[in-house]
């Protein structure tokens, strides 16, 4: 799904899932946390897997983390370079 052709509504939460150095960089969104966090510990646990890591945010602390000037899909990219340059502890 691509970010920009659904409303983000209040209630989402967003999962971020990057391999090494961000490549590749996985993200959706779903109103569970509970379901996209079971997602991304799967996406990572998997033995073959191409991600080191995941991070689930709910949509209204996206702008909190980065810039409350940016668009949405602007702000993500911030959390996810930050991701990338482990600037968050491991679980916000």
């Amino acid at each position: 799904m691509h970010l920009p052709t659904r409303p983000i509504q209040p209630e989402d939460h967003v999962l971020i899932a990057l391999g090494p150095n961000g490549h590749p960089t996985f993200k959706t969104i779903h109103p569970s946390e509970h379901y996209l966090d079971h997602l991304g510990q799967h996406m990572v646990g998997c033995k073959k897997s191409q991600y080191e890591t995941h991070m689930v945010v709910s949509s209204h602390n996206v702008f909190t983390l980065t810039n409350p000037d940016y668009r949405f899909d602007e702000a993500l990219d911030q959390i996810i370079r930050n991701l990338i340059l482990n600037r968050y502890p491991k679980s916000i």
